[in-house]
């Protein structure tokens, strides 16, 4: 059972624990703590009213997560780039759980609510800024084992694609381009 911790940022280093959400044989369940009941604080009431006990998430039109939670997603834009860097890690998009694109998030989340996990990796904070790949207009095509990379320099995303390990052909070089950017990337890379 994947379990992540829900906190809701009012500001810099000021949050609370909302409670907690879990994934279990496909189902979502979401249960508020105690100290969090006592606010009279109601984020989703209609869905997910504050009340003691496990609250089940059986209304799926909105889509596999509570409203609340879906919420703090990327739009289509955002679950777009995601799923490019999950590939280029060596992931299916489709294997990709909801809690797991939350728990990828933490706190980076779009909205005052974050997510924690005790299983969260040190490493974390060198994974992508999806805003800053939308920024850099990036284009990721990956193609087998070999990946076509067209984008504005940044160092970031160089470090990121240098850890990612994936077999770069240096007779591709020519077909992408031979901007200075690219000549820079083919050299971080020591292709």
């Amino acid at each position: 059972m994947k379990k992540l911790a829900v906190h809701l940022q009012r500001g810099p280093g000021d949050w609370v624990v909302v409670g907690q959400v879990a994934e279990a044989e496909r189902r979502i369940y979401f249960e508020y703590v105690a100290a969090f009941l006592g606010r009279g604080l109601e984020l989703s009431p209609f869905k997910l009213p504050t009340q003691i006990g496990l609250i089940e998430h059986r209304d799926r039109a909105f889509g596999p997560l509570p409203g609340m939670l879906d919420d703090s997603l990327p739009d289509g834009w955002g679950l777009l780039l995601m799923d490019r860097l999950f590939r280029q890690r060596g992931l299916r998009p489709t294997a990709v759980s909801p809690l797991q694109r939350l728990s990828y998030l933490g706190s980076r989340t779009m909205g005052a609510l974050t997510y924690h996990s005790n299983e969260d990796s040190p490493g974390e904070e060198q994974l992508l800024n999806l805003h800053l790949l939308g920024n850099k207009r990036l284009h990721v095509h990956t193609f087998g084992n070999l990946i076509h990379v067209n984008f504005c320099y940044c160092p970031v995303l160089l470090k990121t694609i240098r850890s990612c390990k994936l077999s770069m052909v240096p007779s591709l070089i020519p077909k992408i381009s031979h901007s200075l950017e690219a000549q820079r990337l083919w050299t971080y890379l020591g292709v």
